[in-house]
């Protein structure tokens, strides 16, 4: 959590890390009303898994501004 003020503005950061179980789910949804932006990590060695689209269909519904971050990209093997 970090907090940060300029002259007009008071900005607040919370970065909650969620792995994806079905079991926090619940708990993401219950926390929609403070999410303004999402940033979704994706492990490429592993691709889309059932809890990468639930986070995908949960980050359209609640956010406008939705990030998808590739992790590993430099695991992959080349042709």
């Amino acid at each position: 959590h970090i907090q940060s003020e300029t002259n007009a503005d008071k900005l607040q950061y919370t970065l909650v890390d969620c792995p994806g179980h079905a079991s926090l789910i619940r708990t993401i949804i219950g926390g929609a009303q403070i999410i303004d932006r999402m940033i979704l990590v994706v492990d490429v060695t592993k691709g889309i898994q059932t809890q990468t689209a639930e986070c995908l269909v949960i980050g359209e519904i609640l956010t406008n501004d939705l990030i998808i971050v590739l992790n590993k990209v430099d695991l992959i093997q080349g042709d």
